[in-house]
Parts: C-alpha cells; sequence; structure tokens
C-alpha cells in the first residue's frame, strides 16, 4: 500500500536520480554504521543494518554494482533505495526524503566526510616560515614509537625546549610538495590539551587539505606506487622498515585536491589507523574509485602503522 508518495520507483525519474547520485556507502555512513565495515577486495562486509544482527560477516555491498545482501536472517538485497526503504520503516516518503538529502548534500562530492573535511584557506592566509629550529630527537616520545634517531634528524623531528608555537610538543618540519620548507607542526603531549584542542598544532592558515606530507621525498624515489598513511610518525616506521614510497594526510581525511596528487600514482595502497575515523575513510576512498588501481590494509585493531613493529610493516605490506 502506498504511503502518499508513488511507490513505483522505477517508473519515476526522480528515482533513477537518487540512485544515481546516491551510493549505499553514504546510506550507512549516514546511520553511523560505515566504521563497523571492512573492505574486501570489492566488497564491503559487516553487520546487517536492517535486521540489526551483529555477525560481522552478515553483511555484503559490492562495491562495483552498488548493490547490498544480507545472508543471515533478511535472506535478501537491493539497492540503494531498496536499503533506504527498509531501514525508513518501509515508507517510501520517508525513503523519499531521505534520498534527496543525501544526494544534494554537498559532503558527496568529496572522498571526505563533512565532519572530516578540514578547513581550506586560501594560500594568501598562510605565511611560511622559513627558519630551521634546532629539535631534540631524542624525546622519550620516539623511543616508545621505535622511531631512531637518525629516522628523526632526517625528517626534521624532535622535541622543542623553547617558547612560542611549539612548547609543550614534540614537532615535525613541514615541506611544501616541491620540498620548500614551510614550518612546523606540533603534536601536543599534555592529555587536558589533547582533550581541548586535538594532538595536532597547525600553523594558522596552513593548507593542509592541498598538501601530503613527505610526497617530496616519496616521489622522487620514483616507484610510481604511492602509499598512504594519516601522520608523519607512520611515514618514518615505514620508512625505517624499507619502503621510501610513503605520503601522510593530516589525518584520515583524502580531500579533493589530494586525491588528485594520488591519482598521478601508478598505485595507491591505503594503510590508515586501526580506528572507526580510519575505517571509515578507507571505506569511502575504495568506495569512490579515485583511482583506478586501488587497494587497503589494515592494522591490528586500535593500532596505527607507527605502533606496530618494521617486521610486521613489512609483512603486511608485502601481502599487497
Amino acid at each position: 500500500m502506498s504511503d502518499g508518495f508513488d511507490d513505483r520507483r522505477d517508473s519515476r525519474t526522480v528515482w533513477r536520480k537518487w540512485k544515481a547520485r546516491v551510493r549505499i556507502i553514504q546510506v550507512l555512513e549516514d546511520i553511523g554504521r560505515l566504521a563497523e565495515f571492512r573492505v574486501f577486495g570489492r566488497r564491503l562486509i559487516g553487520p546487517c543494518p536492517v535486521h540489526g544482527g551483529d555477525n560481522r560477516r552478515a553483511f555484503s555491498v559490492d562495491l562495483q554494482r552498488d548493490l547490498w545482501f544480507c545472508f543471515s536472517r533478511c535472506q535478501s538485497g537491493g539497492d540503494v533505495i531498496d536499503l533506504a526503504w527498509h531501514l525508513s520503516g518501509r515508507s517510501w516518503s520517508r525513503t523519499a526524503a531521505w534520498l534527496e538529502r543525501l544526494a544534494t548534500s554537498p559532503t558527496q562530492q568529496t572522498v571526505c566526510s563533512g565532519h572530516q573535511l578540514p578547513a581550506n584557506p586560501t594560500d594568501r592566509s598562510f605565511h611560511p616560515f622559513t627558519r630551521r629550529l634546532s629539535l631534540d630527537p631524542s624525546h622519550p616520545f620516539f623511543r616508545r614509537l621505535h622511531i631512531h634517531e637518525d629516522t628523526l634528524r632526517l625528517f626534521e623531528a624532535g622535541s622543542w625546549w623553547g617558547p612560542g608555537f611549539l612548547q609543550g610538543t614534540v614537532a615535525v618540519r613541514l615541506h611544501d610538495l616541491h620540498g620548500h620548507p614551510i614550518g612546523y607542526a606540533g603534536r601536543r603531549l599534555n592529555p587536558a590539551d589533547i582533550t581541548r584542542w586535538g594532538k595536532w598544532k597547525w600553523p594558522p592558515g596552513f593548507p593542509k587539505s592541498k598538501l601530503l606530507w613527505n610526497w617530496h621525498r616519496a616521489v622522487s624515489e620514483g616507484h610510481g606506487s604511492l602509499v598512504v598513511v594519516e601522520g608523519a610518525w607512520s611515514v618514518m616506521k615505514l620508512w625505517q622498515a624499507g619502503f621510501r614510497n610513503v605520503v601522510a594526510l593530516a589525518g584520515s581525511c583524502i580531500s579533493p585536491s589530494q586525491a588528485q596528487l594520488l591519482r598521478l600514482a601508478t598505485s595507491v595502497t591505503l594503510f590508515l589507523d586501526g580506528d572507526p575515523a580510519g575505517h571509515g575513510a578507507t571505506a569511502r576512498s575504495l568506495a569512490s574509485g579515485f583511482h583506478p588501481s586501488l587497494r587497503a590494509i589494515y592494522p591490528p585493531e586500535g593500532l596505527d602503522p607507527a605502533d606496530l613493529t618494521e617486521p610486521h610493516l613489512r609483512a603486511l605490506l608485502k601481502r599487497t
């Protein structure tokens, strides 16, 4: 029975428009379930959001065809409209309103979700800082991660004991895409400061959504392929493990500008953090298909690549 909206969706242009513009992964993200899913090849696997089960392999999404199926209680599947209909209490009017909102949301134009996309100030608002600071690579923070002092010196990272912007942080030097130094970012150490302000301090106006950290070193190695991680420490650990073609985001979000840079590589491997934000970003990136040769590997749950030993990193990268 109709609930006031024409449910003959296949005969209506508007339903075809929504099906073309909204993907299943967007629906899963909108209901807060995307982080529960993992990518296996071109399939997204996780618990079924329709019947609410906890079997982590019950629900499968074909990322290429954008179709879903529940192998558990539902024993059924369909496209994005079918899924939205089930999740909307089988109301066509609510389904239509939901898909219209998702189809017209500006966050669908990017690999990032809306809450992750960093501010993108104009270049004029950022003033590069080119002076070299003397950083101390002997801080215990780096010993816990097993990042060697010679690695820290190479990447110009260490603790800053002076006053000013970097006070109370361990810092790392920033470069533009051509390798020119443009400043420093500081990783806060005080838990109260981290809770209030976040882990990282960035220079005012720094266009972090336009750059990839370590880009200039990675492309100079001439590998063609790139590995993408979330932070500088993961780049350093992979460097120690023998991988020179690694770049870092400023978080788990891949902006349109960063995706454009990554398309210059022959292949891209995502190696983001093993937390919900990292899993969600990996799933969104794979679903977006921003690169024709795109794959993902995962660290153990709750860990970053920087937390892993060098043999473990080599074993994970060898499988790709």
